[in-house]
């Protein structure tokens, strides 16, 4: 057995076996324009898609959270359409006369790197997003279908997924009934990740060393404590069961209070958040 410490993002015990996603590797062509209309005008008929695109992934993410958290995706289309980017990307084009897709990668390189080296922990990972929507625009610009759509397809079985990096774009798009639990090697607790995983109550921890060699073995993953169980024993496997149990047992305790009224002894009424109960899940792993 392996066991190692990792850093606990959103809360609950997952036992499965362990499926790696990988994302896709698309080349960016490079090339110069003399007609730098036709490629603003690829990259505006790419960002009209895009937006399309989030507007369905909305809709999505409102059948499995809540509308609080389903709004990042319009927070993508913000970024998607921010002043400052577009007008940065035109730029390239125009006075570079760079393709659409290379401008796009150039601007992209600019605004993470401002992010990234930002005090604010919160605006820090904003950086992922911006990230994450130049990589689909710059599909959308090659005309590329998501690869990570058939991955996703491919398993129908149970699993725990490991993964360098996840976006909330990714996540929407899997089977989520069949996703246990959900390991990355790199993120932040203000991720938008990591935000969705707890909205949607799957269990995911960060873990820098986790094994490359993990595919189909078993794994614990404790979203409480932080801890990946690489092909326990059967007692680790049982305490770990047990303790999964408890947990979603009181979960689906504090779950009949989400709809009551907050209110003090003295009659003042208090607005609270119930996030990251993953209603669904809790009450398909409590029986």
């Amino acid at each position: 057995m392996i066991k190692i410490q990792g850093t606990a993002f959103s809360r609950g015990i997952a036992i499965g076996t362990a499926r790696i996603y990988e994302k896709q590797k698309i080349e960016i062509p490079v090339y110069q324009t003399e007609d730098t209309e036709k490629e603003i005008r690829r990259y505006q008929t790419a960002v009209h898609g895009l937006e399309k695109q989030y507007e369905m992934l909305y809709d999505k993410a409102l059948s499995v959270t809540d509308e609080e958290c389903a709004e990042l995706f319009q927070s993508y289309q913000m970024l998607l359409t921010d002043v400052a980017f577009t007008e940065a990307v035109k730029q390239q084009i125009i006075e570079n006369y760079k393709n659409a897709e290379a401008a796009v990668s150039a601007v992209c390189k600019v605004f993470t790197k401002m992010f990234e080296e930002m005090e604010d922990d919160y605006l820090r990972a904003r950086a992922l997003d911006i990230q994450t929507v130049s990589d689909q625009l710059i599909n959308n610009l090659l005309g590329v279908e998501n690869l990570q759509e058939t991955f996703f397809e491919q398993f129908s079985d149970s699993v725990i997924l490991v993964a360098d990096e996840l976006t909330p774009n990714e996540m929407i798009r899997m089977n989520l009934n069949n996703v246990l639990g959900i390991v990355v090697r790199k993120g932040s607790m203000n991720s938008h990740t990591s935000i969705f995983a707890r909205s949607i109550g799957i269990p995911m921890v960060i873990c820098q060393k986790i094994p490359q060699d993990i595919y189909g073995k078993k794994m614990v993953v404790d979203g409480v404590s932080g801890d990946i169980y690489i092909e326990p024993p059967q007692e680790i496997l049982q305490r770990m069961q047990e303790k999964q149990q408890q947990f979603y047992q009181e979960l689906e305790e504090l779950i009949v209070y989400k709809e009551k009224e907050t209110v003090t002894k003295d009659g003042a009424k208090i607005g609270l958040s119930c996030a990251g109960t993953g209603r669904q899940r809790c009450q398909g792993l409590c029986r």
